[in-house]
């Protein structure tokens, strides 16, 4: 994030799939250059939604349920 300032971004999004929020995450994530973590919701967060509000979740429920129900039919591919 320090080079991104660094080479003049105004504004930060980061995007990772699972989010295991340890050790300082929180107060870097409310660092003012981040706007938002987005992630998916494999992992609870409920704690941390409490302390940080530019969290954001993308519910992956549907697609793990398909990929799922593919598997167990022999199906191929993922809707």
């Amino acid at each position: 994030m320090i080079w991104s300032v660094l080479a003049g971004a105004v504004n930060i999004i980061a995007l990772v799939t699972h989010g295991i929020l340890s050790g300082p995450a929180i107060s870097n994530i409310n660092n003012p250059n981040m706007s938002k973590l987005v992630m998916t919701n494999t992992i609870l967060q409920h704690e941390h939604l409490e302390a940080c509000n530019r969290l954001v979740f993308v519910d992956i429920a549907q697609v793990l349920a398909e990929t799922i129900k593919r598997g167990h039919y022999g199906l191929s591919g993922v809707a």
